[in-house]
C-alpha cells in the first residue's frame, strides 16, 4: 500500500485511489473504532472520530483518533471501558499550553486513542476536531468518510475511488466554507503547523503519564496543587 502522508504541498490539486489493502486497513481501523463508540454510546456518552480515519487517507501508521467533547468524569469512562472488557494500555495526561483545556488521553488496543477533556473546550478547541474531519457513530455506522485537512495543511475530499487532494493555502475561505469552520481556526492551524515544519515539534506544557494503578483523580489534584494555569482549566 502506497504512504501518501508526506505528499509536496507544491502539488496544488490531485487525485488519490484506493488499492485493496487500504480499504481493507481503513476498514479494520474503523471497526476498532466503532467498538469503542457504541460501548460509550450504551451509556448516553457521545464520541466522535476525527482525522484520517473519519476520512480515508489512512497509511500503516494511522492511529484511531476518538473524542469526547463534553467532561465526563474519567472514573466514569473508566468503570465503562472495565466493564465492557476494553483494556487501557495507558494512559496521558496533556495541557498544551498554558491556555490549553487539559485533556486525559486513554490509549487502547487496535491504536484507539481516546481524549476526553478535562474541563469545557474552547470554540477553536472545539472546531479542531471539524477541521481535520470528524464523524460521528451514526456516520460512522452508514461507512461515510467526511472531508477534512491532514496534518500537509491538504484539504482530503472523499471520492468513491479515494479521494482528492489539495492545498488550503490560497483557499482558506473555500475550507471554511467546506468544513463549516471559522476562519480563526483555519489560520491557527496554518500557523501551528507551518512553524512545527520549520522548527520541529515542540514540547507541551504539561504531559503526565500516569501508572496503572494510578487514580487519574489524584494525579489532577496533584497537578492542580503544582500548577495554576491547570487549575484554571480543570472542572473536577
Amino acid at each position: 500500500m502506497k504512504d501518501y502522508s508526506r505528499i509536496s504541498p507544491k502539488i496544488d490539486e490531485f487525485k488519490v485511489y484506493y488499492d485493496e489493502e487500504h480499504w481493507q486497513l481503513l476498514k479494520n481501523l474503523r471497526r476498532n473504532a466503532r467498538r469503542v463508540m457504541y460501548v460509550l454510546s450504551k451509556h448516553n456518552i457521545n464520541t466522535v472520530l476525527h482525522g484520517s480515519v473519519a476520512r480515508g487517507d489512512v497509511n500503516k501508521d494511522s492511529d484511531v483518533d476518538m473524542a469526547v467533547l463534553d467532561f465526563i468524569s474519567p472514573s466514569i469512562i473508566e468503570t465503562i471501558l472495565d466493564l465492557s472488557n476494553v483494556n487501557i494500555n495507558y494512559r496521558t495526561i496533556i495541557q498544551a499550553t498554558p491556555n490549553s483545556t487539559p485533556k486525559l488521553y486513554y490509549h487502547l488496543h487496535g491504536n484507539v486513542i481516546l481524549a476526553v477533556p478535562l474541563g469545557k473546550l474552547s470554540r477553536l478547541e472545539r472546531e479542531f476536531y471539524k477541521f481535520g474531519g470528524e464523524l460521528d457513530l451514526n456516520g460512522l455506522i452508514l461507512n461515510r468518510r467526511v472531508p477534512g485537512v491532514n496534518k500537509n495543511l491538504r484539504l482530503v475530499l472523499p471520492t468513491e475511488y479515494g479521494h482528492i487532494e489539495k492545498s488550503i493555502i490560497g483557499r482558506e475561505e473555500e475550507v471554511a466554507r467546506t468544513l463549516n469552520v471559522s476562519m480563526d481556526i483555519i489560520r491557527e492551524r496554518i500557523r501551528m503547523l507551518t512553524r512545527r515544519e520549520s522548527i520541529g515539534r515542540t514540547g507541551v506544557f504539561i504531559k503526565r503519564v500516569l501508572n496503572h494503578n494510578e487514580s487519574v483523580n489524584d494525579v489532577i489534584k496533584e497537578l492542580m496543587k503544582k500548577s495554576p494555569a491547570f487549575r484554571r482549566k480543570v472542572d473536577l
